[in-house]
């Protein structure tokens, strides 16, 4: 993907958003393994479950998860609960096209 918006009410299967370069993909429900794998840049928002690896290989880009934590890779390390502004102005921008997960429906 380089560019543009995906919204997926319900759930998604492995590497959703592999190698995506930019745009945004919002889950509603769970994922399957492998989320964001080789993610180059873009966001990728979940509000449901999230499967293994998820973030394997990323370089850059955001993985947002609203629902149950991740189990983090290696490669990553816990450090803080943060609320980025950037989240804030993408939430509005779903709840604005009625996406039903961030609406809270």
């Amino acid at each position: 993907m380089r560019g543009g918006v995906i919204l997926i009410d319900g759930k998604a299967g492995d590497e959703l958003g592999a190698t995506m370069r930019r745009g945004l993909i919002a889950v509603g429900g769970a994922v399957g393994d492998f989320a964001g794998v080789n993610l180059l840049a873009g966001s990728i928002f979940l509000f449901g479950s999230a499967g293994l690896r998820s973030g394997a290989g990323m370089k850059r880009g955001s993985l947002v998860c609203f629902g149950p934590a991740l189990q983090l890779l290696p490669t990553f390390s816990y450090d803080c609960e943060y609320a980025p502004v950037f989240v804030r102005i993408y939430l509005k921008q779903l709840q604005a096209w009625n996406f039903a997960a961030a609406t809270g429906r």
